[in-house]
C-alpha cells in the first residue's frame, strides 16, 4: 500500500477479505479508502468487482495490484499512469524487463 499511496494516483483503495477488520486497523491510513468484499473466498476477480464498483464517478481508469508484490514501487506506478497518459491505451502492461 506504501507504493499506491507514495505514487500520483488519485485514490487509492483497498479491498479487504478474510480478518478485515484487524487487517484495516493494521494498514489503516487516511489517504486510503477500504472497503470490504463479503465473498472473498471467491477469488481475486470478485475483490477487483468490489474494488472497481468502489471507485469514484469521476475516475478515469484504475491500476491493480496486490498485496503482495514487494517490487512495486511508487515510481513504477506513476511510470504506469505516465505511459497511459501517454498512449491512451486501454490497458497498460508492466512487463519484467521495464521494471
Amino acid at each position: 500500500m506504501d507504493a499506491q499511496l507514495g505514487s500520483e494516483l488519485g485514490e487509492v483503495v483497498v479491498v479487504l477479505g478474510s480478518r478485515s477488520n484487524a487487517v484495516r486497523q493494521a494498514l489503516e491510513d487516511p489517504r486510503a479508502r477500504f472497503v470490504v468484499n463479503p465473498e472473498y473466498k471467491k477469488g481475486l476477480s470478485s475483490s477487483m468487482k468490489v474494488g472497481l464498483l468502489a471507485l469514484r464517478s469521476d475516475a478515469e481508469g484504475a491500476v491493480i495490484a496486490l498485496a503482495d508484490q514487494p517490487l512495486i514501487t511508487p515510481s513504477l506506478i506513476t511510470r504506469i499512469l505516465k505511459a497511459h497518459n501517454r498512449t491512451r491505451k486501454e490497458i497498460v502492461v508492466v512487463v519484467r524487463e521495464e521494471w
